[in-house]
């Protein structure tokens, strides 16, 4: 049963089993048939204006969003800590990358005017904002005080 997780409904506290080859993937609960809560391991999640609502608005763990463009230098400095991050924390905190340049209405709705930029949501709402590139100790230290971790 290596290849099996065991994840807890929410809604009714029955253990479901999923494949691990499964995770990131809406399930829902044998017995109650409510949405199980995603996994997510190794990878951050990619969001565009179609999935923001349920991946971010609706997760029901914290999500950091990395706002990023291809191009951007520092975007791509950034993301092997995210990946870092998303592994260290799965199951606490859920990362997620928003392409402003395939999301321009999602970029305009939360002003971003320079990238990276970094926003913390909890339970739909914005904790904290920053912009640019940082280490990944910086950074996981400002996501534990925003989310009050600490």
């Amino acid at each position: 049963m290596s290849d099996m997780i065991q994840i807890s409904c929410p809604a009714c506290g029955v253990g479901n089993r999923i494949p691990t080859a499964k995770t990131g993937r809406a399930a829902k609960c044998g017995k109650c048939h409510e949405k199980l809560p995603r996994v997510w391991w190794q990878e951050p999640v990619v969001a565009d204006d179609v999935s923001f609502q349920d991946e971010v608005l609706d997760s029901h763990l914290p999500v950091l969003v990395d706002f990023w463009a291809p191009w951007c230098a520092p975007c791509r400095t950034l993301s092997p800590g995210l990946v870092l991050l998303a592994e260290e924390l799965a199951g606490r905190l859920k990362v997620v990358k928003v392409n402003t340049d395939e999301n321009p209405g999602l970029a305009k709705s939360y002003q971003i005017h320079s990238i990276p930029t970094l926003m913390l949501f909890s339970e739909g709402d914005i904790q904290n904002k920053r912009m640019g590139a940082m280490p990944v100790g910086q950074l996981r230290n400002w996501i534990n005080r925003s989310l009050g971790w600490l």
